[in-house]
């Protein structure tokens, strides 16, 4: 008997030695299989990754590493910024020597349009160690709240770290082209050309670039060119066809969804102009889901937002419109409105200053860009940005003018008119005069 108790209790005693350790080799096993599975289906489907993390112990899951940068990225990739900057938030205070910490969370202030915050976290990162594409982001960074400058000094040191970086070079360009250096402007154009000859857009650059330097030839030789390689073009004589193809009831299947697509927006258009404005949301869900590729379906929701005043909605769907193509001045412009309206003037500054890049020759962002800095008290910076909307829209008109034969245009400021508005912004706005004038 007294043998028997004595084996009971060197088992129980042995229960206990062993009972924590198992236990947790039991959930960090647990971890790693949901990491796996995660892991798998990240790329495809986020969303349903994001799902299979959210089944592990929030309190272990928050200590493992490869489960906050694995969750970061989801994140991202779902557009949740500032959730992603919660949990890289975590990353960096465990690992504050780490260069790659500062600059995954820099993206996460930097697609957030807290550019502020960005640009500081990509400098601790360039501190830690120089790395190429952080020289890139923090340039666009500052590109987008004019520090031109800054922004040519940090894409040459992209350059420097790898010279065939052509994005980098040709971004170096368009920085030049906005401070007026065009003479620099077309050389970085001219070197991209070289590295792809059959991109519209370098064309398209350089021809600018040479218009400004009052070289017609070679600008209009260069708009040529870009004529002839602009898929966009190709793209709307399939589309014309493809129409005409309707017309005789010989549509085929593979342009079936753009069709289904251009009816829902079409009915959505419609119902917008009748003042439904939560039947043609839901026609927009309704191409978004025919069409997930396109971004119109976005765009025209988040005009619908605002419309309805729910700007936060508009932002999101402005975004998701962004995301899939950055180089939509629409998704932007109406992102930025959003901004405004809602009074995220920073915010609203960031989207404003990405317009202006793209496109540096249209009055109206500059316009806004000066009553978002009046509102943030930036008075002289205010002043300096309405004053180039004055230079930008007297070149406007004068385009305008020349193409139309006409003496002025009804789009662009006259000199009275300019002055006037100057007084207004600098007497100050109340936020609903605010809000008429960036939805115009």
């Amino acid at each position: 008997m007294i043998l028997i108790l004595s084996r009971l209790t060197k088992i129980a005693i042995l229960t206990l030695l062993v009972a924590q350790p198992l236990s947790a080799m039991g959930q960090s096993q647990d971890l790693d299989q949901l990491l796996n599975r995660a892991s798998k289906v990240s790329r495809q489907n986020p969303q349903l990754a994001l799902k299979i993390l959210d089944q592990a112990p929030e309190k272990k899951a928050l200590d493992d590493d490869n489960y906050l940068l694995l969750r970061g990225r989801l994140l991202m990739n779902l557009n949740r910024y500032q959730d992603a900057q919660h949990i890289y938030d975590l990353y960096v205070a465990r690992h504050r020597n780490e260069h790659t910490a500062y600059s995954r969370r820099a993206l996460s202030y930097m697609l957030d349009n807290l550019t502020a915050k960005a640009i500081a976290d990509f400098s601790h990162s360039i501190e830690l160690k120089p790395v190429f594409i952080d020289y890139f982001n923090r340039a666009s960074c500052r590109v987008h709240i004019a520090k031109y400058d800054e922004a040519i000094a940090d894409y040459t040191s992209a350059l420097k770290l790898k010279p065939n970086f052509n994005m980098a070079k040709f971004q170096r360009g368009r920085t030049y082209y906005l401070i007026g250096d065009y003479s620099k402007a077309a050389k970085d154009f001219s070197d991209c050309i070289k590295a792809t000859p059959q991109a519209d857009v370098l064309y398209k650059a350089r021809g600018k670039a040479y218009e400004a330097l009052g070289e017609a030839e070679k600008a209009i030789s260069d708009y040529k060119q870009a004529m002839f390689c602009d898929q966009g073009l190709a793209e709307s004589h399939y589309t014309m066809a493809f129409d005409q193809e309707q017309k005789n009831g010989n549509a085929t299947n593979p342009v079936s969804a753009l069709a289904k697509m251009d009816q829902y927006l079409d009915s959505g258009a419609l119902k917008m102009k009748k003042g439904d404005l939560s039947g043609a949301l839901k026609d927009f869900t309704s191409a978004s889901t025919t069409n997930s590729a396109d971004i119109a379906p976005f765009c025209m929701a988040g005009e619908a937002y605002i419309m309805l005043k729910k700007y936060d909605d508009a932002v999101k769907s402005f975004t998701i419109a962004w995301s899939r193509s950055n180089i939509c001045r629409w998704a932007l412009a109406g992102r930025a409105r959003a901004y405004l309206l809602k009074q995220d003037y920073q915010r609203a500054l960031s989207d404003i200053g990405k317009i202006i890049w793209q496109d540096p020759d249209i009055p109206e962002p500059h316009y806004q860009k000066a009553l978002a800095l009046q509102k943030l008290h930036e008075t002289t910076l205010a002043k300096a940005a309405f004053a180039k909307y004055v230079q930008v829209a007297k070149k406007y008109q004068n385009n305008t003018s020349k193409k139309s034969g006409s003496a002025t245009s009804p789009t662009s400021p006259d000199k009275a008119g300019a002055e006037m508005e100057s007084m207004k912004i600098f007497s100050g706005l109340n936020a609903d005069h605010l809000k008429t004038l960036v939805s115009r």
